[in-house]
């Protein structure tokens, strides 16, 4: 819709004769909205791409379990490992668990 502002502008211009600073002035608003609207688009489509990207380490997580034993009577290190994105020991001795799904415990 931008651009067709734009070149409905353009045209008027070359058939008429517009006072060049008013020509600038609406050129240069409709570019500025442009550039907005173009900013907006870019970050949604960034965050799409990052929520398709979760989306998929998250059925791969989902197939991994259900792949697995129904039921977890002894350690099981592919279920650690698929929950469990990192652990940091702290000086006081306490340990933060950050899962796959970005929560973090405090033990």
């Amino acid at each position: 819709m931008i651009t067709e502002l734009v070149n409905k502008l353009v045209k008027e211009n070359s058939k008429t004769d517009t006072d060049i600073e008013t020509y600038n002035k609406k050129y240069e608003k409709l570019s500025a909205r442009y550039d907005k609207l173009k900013d907006q688009l870019d970050g949604l489509i960034s965050e799409k791409e990052s929520k398709l990207g979760q989306k998929k380490i998250m059925q791969t997580f989902i197939n991994n379990l259900e792949e697995s034993e129904d039921e977890l009577a002894d350690w099981n290190e592919r279920i650690w490992m698929l929950m469990v994105e990192s652990a940091t020991v702290h000086r006081d001795s306490s340990i933060t668990f950050e899962l796959q799904n970005g929560q973090e415990i405090t033990r």
